[in-house]
């Protein structure tokens, strides 16, 4: 007879360390991480944080998920899937936005890549990139002004795309449709990429489609200047 305990499974000392997101609880903890993204992100673009409120019943959640699951996790298993996958650009939002929705995630509990506080001394990063991507099922864009001239940034895009799983795009201090129609910064940054031609044919257009696509989801504006 099933037990009328929703916990009770991950209570049982055989139970799976890391309940797959296909299972009810994995749904659950999916759900929780997805709400608690769109509350943060909701409070800081409309600088309204009473939304911030909701933060106190996901991240009792949130933690007992955490607690429980990991209680019987081997060592060898602790780092190998992620919840969010940030990508951004580094000059323009490492010290601010980025490391704000990096912070207030994982206090929340949820499990966030945002490249190099997560990679260890002698990690391969294209690889630990393209795993934390894969693993990932909900992706943030952070785009920004110079988020074109990284290379690596168009390419997590790409991927990210390819992964088909959720993502939530925002606009830094950028107008969408620059974004759109490759205009602006975006414009000259490609310009410099095409100028280059060290990439395989459509690389930079694979690229060009990927900002396209990215633009025409919903997402959040956030402008810092004013």
């Amino acid at each position: 007879m099933a037990s009328a305990n929703p916990f009770a499974v991950l209570m049982s000392p055989s139970a799976s360390a890391t309940p797959s997101t296909h299972s009810p609880l994995g749904k659950w903890k999916r759900t929780l991480c997805y709400v608690g993204c769109l509350i943060l992100l909701l409070s800081l673009s409309s600088q309204s944080y009473h939304f911030l409120l909701f933060f106190v019943p996901l991240l009792w959640f949130q933690f007992t998920f955490n607690l429980i699951s990991w209680r019987n996790l081997p060592p060898s298993s602790k780092k190998t899937r992620y919840d969010v996958f940030i990508n951004h650009r580094g000059p323009d939002t490492k010290q601010t936005l980025a490391a704000s929705i990096y912070r207030a995630l994982k206090l929340m509990g949820v499990s966030v890549f945002l490249d190099e506080p997560e990679l260890d001394l002698g990690d391969s990063i294209p690889s630990e990139i393209q795993h934390a991507i894969a693993t990932s099922f909900l992706h943030i864009a952070i785009l920004s002004p110079t988020y074109a001239e990284s290379t690596w940034c168009l390419e997590e895009l790409s991927l990210m795309l390819k992964s088909g799983h959720t993502i939530i795009p925002l606009f830094y201090n950028v107008d969408v449709k620059d974004i759109r129609w490759i205009k602006g910064s975006y414009a000259t940054a490609f310009s410099k990429h095409e100028a280059k031609k060290r990439y395989r044919p459509g690389k930079v257009e694979d690229w060009k489609s990927a900002l396209h696509k990215v633009s025409h989801l919903k997402g959040h504006i956030f402008n810092s200047r004013g």
